[in-house]
C-alpha cells in the first residue's frame, strides 16, 4: 500500500502500516489525531491493539487505502449489501473475520452518501438498504458501531465499563468521526462535505 501523503489515509489505514513497518511515523500521525480529538494515550493503545486484531482475522489482503476500496459501488443485483449487520459489528467475545475495522464503518457510510447523489442508485435493488446506510444518525448501524465502539475503546481505557448509559465521550467521539470523514470524502471527484475544512487542524473549529 503507497503511504505518500499520511494525512490522506485513514486511521485503520495508519495502524495497520504502523503495525508491518514499526515505523513511528505512522504511530505518531495516530497519536495526533487522538490528542487533536481530547482522547488520551491509553486509548490510544487501546484502539491500535483493537483494530490489530481485527486486520489478524481479515482474509483478504490489505494491498490499497481503505478509500479506495468498494462495498456497495457496482453491487447493483445484490438484494442486500449486508444481509445480517451483527456479523459486522464488533463484538469482543466474538471478533470475526467479517467484522469491520473502524474506518471502514466509515468509508461504507460515505459511499452509501455518494450514491443516493447519484442517479445511478434507482438501478441498485438494494438502494433502500443504501438510502439508510448513508444516514448519520442512530438509525443507521453503520453509524452507530462507530460510535458505540469508540465509546466502548474509551470506557476501557479509563476503567469506566459499568459507568452511566449516556454516552461519556461523545464529544471527543464526534470530533474524530468529522475529521476521519473529511479525510474520506476527499476521494470523489465532486464536493459532498456539509462544509471544507483541513482535517485535524484548527479550521475545524471555525
Amino acid at each position: 500500500m503507497k503511504a505518500d501523503n499520511l494525512k490522506q489515509l485513514m486511521v485503520s489505514d495508519l495502524i495497520y502500516l504502523y503495525d508491518i513497518t514499526n515505523d513511528k511515523k505512522y504511530y505518531n500521525e495516530i497519536k495526533e489525531r487522538i490528542l487533536f480529538c481530547g482522547f488520551n494515550i491509553k486509548m490510544l493503545d487501546l484502539l491500535i491493539d483493537f483494530e490489530n486484531e481485527i486486520i489478524s482475522l481479515k482474509k483478504e489482503k490489505y494491498d490499497k487505502p481503505l478509500k479506495e476500496r468498494h462495498w456497495i459501488i457496482g453491487k447493483k443485483n445484490n438484494e442486500f449489501i449486508f444481509s445480517n449487520p451483527n456479523d459486522y459489528m464488533y463484538d469482543p467475545e466474538n471478533v470475526n473475520p467479517k467484522t469491520l475495522l473502524l474506518s471502514e464503518t466509515q468509508v461504507i457510510l460515505d459511499e452509501a452518501v455518494f450514491l443516493t447523489y447519484s442517479r445511478k442508485i434507482i438501478n441498485y435493488k438494494a438502494k433502500d438498504e443504501i438510502f439508510h446506510l448513508s444516514q448519520e444518525n442512530q438509525d443507521n448501524w453503520l453509524f452507530y458501531e462507530f460510535k458505540n465502539r469508540m465509546e466502548y475503546l474509551c470506557r476501557c481505557a479509563d476503567h469506566v465499563i459499568d459507568g452511566p448509559k449516556i454516552a461519556l465521550y461523545n464529544e471527543q467521539t464526534g470530533t474524530f468521526y468529522d475529521n476521519e470523514m473529511q479525510i474520506c470524502m476527499s476521494r470523489w471527484p465532486v464536493d459532498i462535505s456539509a462544509r471544507n475544512f483541513e482535517p485535524y487542524t484548527e479550521q475545524y473549529f471555525y
